[in-house]
């Protein structure tokens, strides 16, 4: 089971569930992932970012050598890991600046299921 934040958003009426913590998806699928959740700002960042570090690290190291190769890992391995770290951050920003609020935590299995109990737990409470 994971905690999984819920934020509900008055104007649609609508609930969504975020993950809290580290994000495997983001980890290993980074610049896809981003694209996926629609976090546009971060694709552009991320873009420029790894333009100037190949142009960086080819200027740095013999074209096809393989400290060239073995820097590049190392750049996407770092990648990965700030992914992973930041991306279901990224994503809660990204949701509250569309008009959502925080509304409270919940452990569940899936952000499906998480949404479904808060809203039971809603409905009972009514």
């Amino acid at each position: 089971m994971n905690t999984y934040s819920i934020y509900y958003n008055g104007v649609k009426g609508t609930y969504t569930a975020i993950k809290e913590g580290w994000s495997w998806a983001a980890f290993f699928f980074t610049g896809a992932w981003a694209i996926w959740v629609s976090l546009w700002k971060v694709v552009f960042i991320v873009l420029i970012i790894n333009i100037f570090i190949n142009i960086f690290i080819s200027h740095l190291f013999v074209a096809g050598s393989d400290n060239q190769y073995m820097a590049g890992i190392a750049v996407f391995v770092v990648m990965s890991f700030i992914f992973g770290l930041n991306g279901n951050k990224w994503r809660e920003e990204r949701i509250m600046n569309q008009g959502y609020n925080y509304v409270g935590s919940i452990n569940a299995n899936n952000p499906k299921s998480a949404k479904a109990q808060w809203i039971s737990s809603k409905d009972t409470e009514s």
